[in-house]
């Protein structure tokens, strides 16, 4: 209750492929959160792996946290989640990863850094709602007086009309019209940063889907990535995004002669060539050309 600011990310998807880039992930988070004074705010799916968490994954991470010195609200998401009824989930090993120094009294107590709310919880005036995949029950909750006194929603959400990729969108989500009005929504579980706008009798909401922090998949090419800093004092409205650019990223090309340009791009010392058109080590290049430029290239003197 100490912190007001708050760092929202989503989406880690930690697994032995990505383990680098998570670590990178975890160490500018709590950098960016100590240097505004916030606490970091976690929207679901931590692991990738659904009922397995690696031995490797897991001492990474949790040495990484170790060093962490702010608290942290997380909820789990449904990668997290080990069965269709979500209490067990693999964020629990996080619980006592780090401890904190009791800030507001003057004696020496600690506290866990984590708050791993497993179940809907009121905190901090806002109200926090884990991956639920029965729509009964998440009608329920999001249309309790609980949720209609709290300033603000967090979820891991699966909502109609919301993109799932550039490319699709959501048909069998949960409607927007069983959302409150007039609050901050914020929810993880799709990796497009985007916002989805409510619209109930006559006033709307919008839902803002947090993103992932890097790119995972080749889905996610071409997407900017960040975090979102909230304000508990201001509605939990988003104060401030701070541009991420951490990890491989996904290049699309089709035809010989565009991924002969992107190398060349990459070999240019313009500074006017925006950072995003060049391939960097790691990155990954997808080339789906004709098979007759494939030939015709084999050809070439």
């Amino acid at each position: 209750s100490h912190y007001t600011k708050w760092i929202i990310f989503s989406d880690l998807h930690v697994m032995p492929s990505t383990l680098s880039t998570c670590l990178d992930v975890l160490n500018t988070i709590h950098t960016a959160a100590i240097e505004r004074n916030a606490g970091i705010l976690f929207l679901g799916d931590f692991w990738h792996h659904r009922g397995f968490v690696g031995v490797d994954c897991l001492n990474s991470v949790l040495d990484t946290m170790s060093h962490w010195q702010v608290p942290c609200i997380m909820i789990p998401g449904n990668h997290d989640q080990i069965d269709w009824r979500g209490v067990e989930h693999a964020l629990t090993p996080l619980n006592n990863a780090y401890r904190i120094h009791d800030v507001v009294s003057s004696s020496a107590a600690e506290h866990a850094g984590p708050l791993i709310l497993s179940h809907p919880t009121k905190f901090l005036d806002a109200f926090f709602i884990p991956h639920i995949r029965d729509k009964s029950m998440m009608k329920s909750i999001l249309s309790s007086e609980a949720v209609s006194q709290s300033t603000a929603l967090f979820v891991h959400a699966d909502v109609k009309g919301a993109s799932m990729n550039d490319l699709i969108k959501s048909q069998h989500g949960l409607s927007t019209t069983f959302f409150p009005n007039e609050k901050h929504i914020y929810s993880g579980h799709f990796h497009k940063p985007h916002v989805v706008t409510t619209n109930k009798e006559g006033s709307a909401s919008k839902i803002r889907y947090v993103g992932s922090p890097y790119q995972i998949s080749s889905s996610e090419e071409g997407q900017s990535k960040s975090l979102l800093v909230v304000d508990s004092q201001q509605g939990w409205e988003c104060i401030e995004e701070i541009p991420l650019d951490i990890g491989p990223r996904f290049h699309r090309v089709t035809s010989v002669d565009e991924f002969l340009r992107l190398s060349e791009v990459n070999d240019e010392e313009d500074n006017s060539v925006h950072n995003s058109s060049k391939v960097r080590a790691g990155d990954k290049i997808i080339v789906a050309v004709p098979q007759q430029e494939i030939d015709a290239l084999n050809t070439r003197d």
